[in-house]
């Protein structure tokens, strides 16, 4: 198990799971460009079974029959946005993965209705559709090209701070 902090982690390509890492702790990070290719299953394109808090997880792509969660498959995201990945199956955001006052908005999945999220749980995050978990929006987040939330977003202050880190990504 690996435990990256500050990192960028672009560009990478993995054969089954984990386009961008692999099983680690992440902070504060950006994962982007990430894939995963494979002539059999695949998950993960940018983050497979990771612990992550802070992180931005866009453009990654996993391209498998099936594959399953383009940002994220597994694990847990604490305050992450995860937006602009794709999946050629389910979960192009995020797949059977735990989340807290996290964005996944804007993914794409080839199969399926859940282009942002498929299966595990979220509570006090933005995800469309609907996450079926506590305190949790379909809105647009109203994201800036840098993936900041603008002043208008109705995610500011919609989270919780039961579990959430003491700073955001900008401390």
């Amino acid at each position: 198990f690996s435990r990256l902090s500050g990192c960028l982690l672009l560009q990478n390509l993995a054969h089954a799971e984990g386009g961008g890492a692999y099983r680690c702790t992440m902070n504060d990070s950006v994962v982007s460009n990430n894939a995963v290719l494979s002539d059999f299953s695949g998950i993960g394109g940018g983050v497979s079974l990771g612990t992550l808090t802070n992180c931005l997880l866009v453009g990654n792509t996993v391209l498998a029959e099936p594959g399953n969660g383009g940002g994220a498959s597994g694990g847990r995201l604490v305050n992450c946005t995860v937006c602009g990945n794709h999946a050629s199956h389910e979960g192009g955001g995020a797949f059977l993965s735990e989340l807290q006052n996290s964005i996944v908005h804007g993914n794409v999945s080839e199969i399926g209705e859940r282009n942002d999220v498929y299966g595990g749980t979220a509570s006090y995050s933005c995800t469309h559709p609907d996450s079926d978990g506590i305190g949790n929006i379909t809105n647009d987040p109203q994201l800036t090209p840098t993936f900041r939330l603008r002043s208008t977003s109705p995610c500011i202050d919609a989270g919780t701070t039961n579990g959430a880190p003491a700073t955001d990504s900008d401390g």
